[in-house]
């Protein structure tokens, strides 16, 4: 699992997908778009003239280019039926509930390739209407002389099919190379891996020779990483799981003790283990095994707390079923609703049917609850006529309220001095009650 997100990273949210933008990113962006605008298209060094314009369709040119690719990967994963994906810039996860999902390897390669496919395909698509704005004059046409819009698309265009064709090379840390990864086996990586390292070497000399000495850094750094991982000792994985199989075993004494009633020994296996455990999946089941603690003991702000330390740990992400269980403890109905509804779509459970019916009624939205009683797979001893009885009473006492809050009707013998037109030919008052749909 990736690293956590720092707090400082400016999170943006779009339907299913949530942008991280974290501080070296944007740094980083910033710095290469502003040296990418100043880089002449050809001739003399002395054409290097800084200005502004170039500066900020560097800028935009880079971040554009990233937010295509990540979204070529997180595309793809939407088209798998995944609806809980966050962008981190560099780095996509695709995030369930509180872990990580495990990708099958067959959707692994599909999604790393998409990312370089869609910048090759962006980079042809501007660099061929950059072609037909510019007709005959498009080879030798210099960016400097141009527009801010033909600026940005001659930069995006190039770079962003360069980045593509740059990911497609089946050598790893790469995209290609990471999706040939995907559909090895073991055995065959070792050696996937001495054959990209010899490559990278060789790529790196050609640069060298050539005075490029990004290229020259770049691939020797790629070989001398492969170079490392193609003695990689398989059996350290196993002895990673074994190291974390006790936490794991800890998590769930600590859930078996919280539905017992043991709260303190609940809170002492949760404590243990987020403080020694150093998976972040591990760490984030901590944070949510004690999240429940703090609403065993109606201790909110702590929930809260825990909360959004496993949301730091997870990446932004974090189970849907505890985040609407404190959304409802805080008051939020209304934001509640819609963590209830995913939980319900991710771990269809008692708890979160009952939680979800809940939040629908508190929120007026009877119909629905009407459906998910008559749809939902309840237990053999739910008694599903209290449940719909409840439901009544919740519907009569909202028409009640709302009977209430209406303002008196006006006499036609009594017309206000304000509004002249008689009762009867007043429009009749709109229903105060709004389409609250999640």
């Amino acid at each position: 699992m990736p690293s956590p997100i720092s707090p400082k990273a400016l999170t943006l949210h779009l339907g299913p997908f949530t942008m991280a933008l974290e501080p070296p990113f944007l740094v980083s962006s910033v710095i290469f778009g502003a040296f990418i605008g100043f880089l002449p298209e050809s001739g003399p060094a002395d054409k290097l003239i800084p200005s502004p314009a170039a500066a900020v369709a560097g800028i935009l040119a880079v971040l554009l280019i990233l937010l295509v690719h990540e979204f070529g990967h997180a595309f793809r994963f939407f088209l798998a039926g995944h609806r809980n994906i966050l962008l981190r810039f560099h780095g996509i996860l695709l995030s369930e509930s509180h872990t990580a999902a495990p990708i099958p390897n067959a959707l692994a390669w599909q999604v790393l390739l998409s990312g370089p496919l869609a910048n090759a395909v962006l980079g042809g698509a501007l660099l061929a209407i950059r072609a037909r704005i510019l007709g005959p004059e498009a080879a030798s046409a210099d960016a400097s002389d141009m527009s801010f819009g033909l600026q940005l698309l001659t930069l995006t265009g190039r770079y962003s099919l360069a980045y593509g064709l740059l990911g497609l090379i089946p050598v790893p840390p790469l995209d290609a190379g990471l999706a040939a990864l995907a559909v090895l086996t073991p055995e065959r990586r070792q050696t996937f891996f001495k054959v990209t390292a010899v490559a990278s070497f060789l790529a790196a000399a050609l640069f060298l020779t050539r005075g490029v000495i990004i290229g020259c850094l770049l691939f020797g750094f790629v070989g001398w990483r492969n170079w490392k991982l193609k003695d990689l000792n398989l059996s350290d994985l196993a002895g990673q799981a074994a190291e974390e199989a006790p936490f794991i075993q800890m998590l769930n004494d600590g859930w078996k003790a919280l539905h017992g009633g043991d709260i303190r020994e609940a809170e002492r296996l949760g404590t243990l283990c987020l403080k020694n455990s150093r998976g972040p999946n591990l760490s984030v089941g901590a944070c949510d095994l004690l999240a429940w603690v703090d609403l065993a003991r109606a201790d909110v702000r702590q929930a809260a707390k825990h909360l959004d330390q496993g949301r730091t740990l997870s990446g932004g992400m974090f189970r849907a079923l505890t985040q609407a269980m404190i959304l409802e403890a805080q008051g939020k109905d209304r934001q509640a609703l819609l963590f209830a509804v995913e939980s319900l779509r991710k771990e269809p459970s008692l708890t979160s049917a009952r939680l979800t019916l809940r939040l629908l009624k508190a929120n007026g939205l009877f119909d629905e609850a009407q459906a998910l009683i008559d749809t939902f797979d309840w237990p053999p001893n739910t008694d599903k006529a209290a449940l719909l009885a409840d439901l009544k009473q919740a519907k009569d006492a909202a028409a009640a309220q709302q009977a209430q809050q209406q303002p008196p009707e006006k006499s036609p013998d009594q017309p206000s001095p304000e509004s002249p037109v008689s009762a009867d030919a007043a429009e009749p008052p709109p229903s105060s009650q709004e389409d609250n749909r999640p």
